[in-house]
């Protein structure tokens, strides 16, 4: 069976602009950061994936139809630059509801290594949220902290500190 190298990518904070305080439930809110460019510049060995906690779906905060069409616009956007994603994972839960898929809990990758086989020990999260980092070590996958007015990383270790996405790629380019 042949196994999937993949990277794991966190959608707000990372990809997208995220607000201070808010979630992004209007378009004044929806801000594609410029450097997802970059993302082409990874192997075409590796399958990309979105990874999310969206618990405003469930609790009323923000539509799923509006999540939806965000997600299909940051699409459009990546393919332009020649980015493909293979497959976005949600999850939808508040942290009171205790499920298996809200980072840091591993079950958006369990997800796709049904749908994809992944290789772990070859593939990589990449986020802004301490979250993203221990889903990435609980997970048996290298890990990329992206830097965050919003958010810091405390005591948890990173295999890498990046300042942005370009570097996050360039990071990954030199130690495949």
């Amino acid at each position: 069976m042949i196994m999937t190298k993949a990277i794991f990518i966190d959608r707000d904070g990372t990809l997208l602009d995220e607000p201070k305080t808010e979630i992004i439930n209007t378009w004044d809110k929806f801000k594609i950061k410029n450097k997802i460019r970059c993302l082409a510049k990874l192997p075409s060995e590796y399958k990309l994936f979105i990874i999310s906690n969206q618990e405003g779906i469930n609790d009323g905060k923000l539509e799923q139809n509006f999540y939806d069409e965000t997600n299909q616009k940051l699409l459009v956007a990546l393919e332009k630059f020649g980015v493909k994603i293979e497959n976005i994972y949600t999850c939808p839960h508040a942290i009171k509801e205790n499920c298996n898929c809200r980072k840091p809990k591993t079950g958006l990758i369990e997800q796709a290594n049904k749908d994809f086989q992944i290789a772990k020990n070859k593939s990589w999260v990449i986020g802004d949220r301490i979250s993203d980092i221990v889903l990435a070590q609980t997970s048996g996958m290298k890990s990329i902290f992206i830097k965050s007015k919003l958010h810091a990383l405390d005591d948890i270790k990173s295999d890498f500190v990046a300042e942005n996405l370009c570097e996050a790629v360039e990071y990954i380019n030199k130690n495949l």
